[in-house]
């Protein structure tokens, strides 16, 4: 059930948002109605008047990420995309959790479900890449985000295995490393990188400079010899 009150509107979001940390924590079987409520600070009752089912709960949790992805790739071309897409998992490691728990726990409840929270996105997303030329764009799709939320996912534990150090030095690349991998996973590889070169600013090729130009007194002539000016 959904309140149109605003404080009714106000609680239902501060239950979506409490239930959004623990099912990215614990997964949706690790979760249950009560704990939600207690993390939310209020009575069972009242989420229950809210959300009857925790599928309903967890529905709502995950269209709020669907909706805020589609959002950011809305209207984009694919050399937009790809940055949105990178940019999104590093921003919201913990929204990024708790997709990928979804697809590693769904395969029962979504074969009953009445609806799929991340079916916009995917729509959205494969529309973009098809736009592009990309072949099979449904699997690209897959490729590419599964790809680079892996990495975010498993980052913290790589940091362990690694080391601090090393993890900071290859934090301060990572972006453009994620979209370059991208690109290639996409077979965008080239275009990306005349887009990276001419977004740098065109290389001004320097003139040969004669041996002793730098005098400025001095010439050459064809042959080699100095020649006065």
């Amino acid at each position: 059930m959904k309140s149109h009150t605003p404080k009714g509107q106000s609680t239902r979001e501060h239950i979506v948002t409490a239930a959004e940390r623990l099912f990215a924590q614990h997964g949706f079987h690790g979760t249950s109605t009560r704990d939600v409520a207690a993390a939310a600070h209020l009575p069972l009752a009242s989420l229950v008047y809210h959300f009857a089912r925790k599928e309903q709960l967890y529905a709502a949790v995950l269209e709020d990420i669907g909706g805020e992805l589609v959002a950011e790739i809305d209207d984009v071309e694919l050399d937009a995309f790809v940055p949105l897409l990178v940019d999104w998992t590093v921003a919201n490691p913990e929204r990024l959790k708790l997709l990928v728990r979804e697809l590693l726990d769904n395969p029962v409840r979504v074969a009953t479900a009445g609806r799929l929270p991340l079916a916009p996105f995917l729509t959205r997303a494969v529309a973009i890449l098809r736009a592009a030329g990309i072949p099979a764009p449904e699997l690209a799709v897959l490729h590419l985000v599964g790809g680079i939320s892996y990495v975010a996912a498993a980052w913290p534990t790589v940091t362990r295995i690694i080391g601090v150090p090393r993890a900071r030095q290859l934090a301060t690349g990572y972006r453009e490393e994620a979209i370059a991998f991208a690109m290639r996973v996409l077979g965008k590889e080239q275009s990306h990188e005349r887009r990276a070169r001419a977004q740098s600013g065109p290389s001004r090729p320097r003139p040969p400079r004669a041996p002793d130009d730098r005098r400025g007194s001095r010439a050459v002539d064809a042959a080699g010899r100095r020649v006065s000016r």
